[in-house]
């Protein structure tokens, strides 16, 4: 019997960057619920649980940081992916990925073939015990 497939919520307010991620990772196997701002993706965490997220840094009703946050107190192993196009601290993205306890951090324009290269690989690292 094989494993379920892991959950992935994307909270972005850039709707192409949903779709193209929540494309790619449906592809995968992967199981995407897409949300554009904070206050959805509270709605979310309330519906079900998340194996990882993949949050802007900015949006509206909450921000990225914040919501994570929230993930994280309702699922400390969560997987963090984080993306941005602007703001503070841009010119140390592992500084950010320490602040938010996050494994990735990309910068907008991101290669998207890398982010689920990356996402699905750390996935099933911890999904074999690595």
């Amino acid at each position: 019997m094989s494993a379920a497939p892991a959950s992935v919520l994307i909270a972005d307010d850039g709707v192409a960057n949903r779709l193209s991620l929540r494309l790619e990772l449906e592809d995968r196997g992967l199981v995407v619920t897409e949300v554009w701002d904070g206050a959805s993706a509270q709605l979310a965490l309330t519906a079900r649980s998340y194996d990882a997220v993949i949050s802007d840094m900015w949006m509206p009703g909450t921000d990225g940081h914040s919501l994570v946050r929230a993930l994280q107190a309702q699922n400390p192993d969560i997987l963090v992916l984080v993306v941005t196009g602007g703001g503070s601290g841009l010119a140390d993205p592992e500084a950010i990925a320490r602040k938010w306890h996050a494994e990735r951090v990309y910068l907008k324009p991101f290669d998207l073939r890398t982010l689920v290269g990356d996402l699905v690989g750390l996935l099933e690292a911890r999904r074999s015990g690595g």
